[in-house]
């Protein structure tokens, strides 16, 4: 968010992010707190900040423009997100990396297309338990 956030001072315009309590929270109070950077959720002001957070709930279907949009929990060392995407068409489901336990996610989307993040692949599966 920070490199976008910097890239979007001049625009005028105002981006909304959406996310899960946990990290809305940590976002507001660690990356936007306008020690380092300049606290993009007031600035360049309150009225028309650069990035607006709005916190969603779990299995609530919400707007993101033109698309509606699921969050489903995935299992992580931390709490996380996969997210539905639809509209017309085919329906996406994006999730960052995430653990065993992924398959409990199917039981609330009906993906046409998966997209996900990976640090550690089947090759790596021995390190990645050690951490």
């Amino acid at each position: 968010l920070l490199p976008l956030g910097i890239s979007l001072l001049r625009t005028g315009l105002t981006v909304d992010v959406y996310g899960i309590k946990d990290t809305i929270d940590y976002v507001s109070a660690r990356l936007m707190d306008g020690k380092l950077y300049p606290d993009f959720l007031n600035f360049p002001s309150k009225e028309t900040p650069v990035f607006r957070l709005h916190t969603i709930e779990f299995h609530q279907e919400f707007k993101a423009l033109d698309y509606a949009v699921k969050a489903v929990p995935v299992p992580h060392s931390v709490p996380a997100a996969g997210f539905q995407i639809y509209k017309t068409g085919a329906r996406l489901f994006y999730t960052g990396d995430a653990g065993p336990g992924l398959a409990d996610a199917w039981e609330h989307v009906e993906p046409e297309v998966l997209l996900t993040e990976v640090t550690f692949g089947n090759d790596d599966e021995e390190r990645a338990r050690r951490l």
